[in-house]
């Protein structure tokens, strides 16, 4: 996926690694980006891996605004943990 258009507004944004081997999954800041999804992913897998926490899927779920994003990553924290993992909440955003 390509970045979005120069006059577009960025897209809502935050980051989720799962490790459920570990029992864990990380979960990002809310930021903004019109940088390009697999640009996103991969940094935030990056990072995780560099402080040893490495994550067997990343994904960067977007929104169309703060409120939205925040209620997605609340709802993905809740599931993940009803489903039996612990929340890391992690103070990451993207930076080119």
């Amino acid at each position: 996926m390509g970045s979005a258009s120069a006059g577009q507004p960025p897209d809502w944004r935050y980051c989720l690694g799962v490790a459920a081997d570990d029992g864990e999954v990380f979960v990002s800041d809310v930021y903004t980006s019109n940088a390009g999804l697999d640009a996103q992913e991969k940094a935030f897998s990056d990072w995780l891996e560099a402080r040893n926490s490495p994550a067997k899927r990343t994904l960067c779920p977007r929104a169309d605004n703060r409120d939205a994003v925040n209620r997605a990553r609340d709802e993905a924290i809740r599931y993940n943990v009803s489903r039996g993992l612990h929340a890391v909440p992690v103070a990451w955003r993207y930076s080119p």
